[in-house]
């Protein structure tokens, strides 16, 4: 009995490791599909271009102005609509400009601003755990 139990546990490493590789979970690597995508990401892009590169990026935010003067600062983090987000630039709501976050892993975490008529003005790194850890890789 104990020969059938290892026989089957083996059996089983067995096809969990093939179905493992051959499905591509042992190459999956976020962090360089995540330095790939934010390399193909360059300002003058449109929001277009970029969700065609990176993908939709789950929420966005809004460049709100600072209260008393001072540097435009993101707003809340909104769910990504894309009907909504094409009327909102047709009336001119992102009067600053518009953020997609990116995150593939906690050390490619990564932010697309664009201005007012969504095209990309330029591309930063956001601050990760990563930093804190001093493992962020370029």
């Amino acid at each position: 009995m104990l020969k059938v139990i290892v026989g089957v546990l083996v059996l089983g490493g067995i096809g969990l490791a093939i179905a493992y590789y051959v499905g591509g979970a042992g190459s999956f690597d976020p962090t360089a599909q995540g330095r790939k995508v934010r390399a193909a990401i360059t300002p003058g892009m449109t929001w277009q271009q970029v969700i065609n590169v990176a993908g939709e990026p789950g929420k966005y935010q809004t460049i709100l102005p600072k209260k008393h003067g001072g540097t435009p600062e993101p707003g809340a983090l909104v769910r990504f609509d894309r009907n909504s987000l094409v009327q909102e630039l047709a009336t001119n709501v992102h009067q600053y400009g518009f953020v997609f976050p990116y995150t593939f892993s906690e050390a490619r975490r990564f932010l697309v601003y664009s201005d007012p008529k969504g095209v990309v003005e330029y591309v930063a790194d956001a601050v990760s755990m990563a930093d804190l850890l001093d493992t962020r890789r370029p």
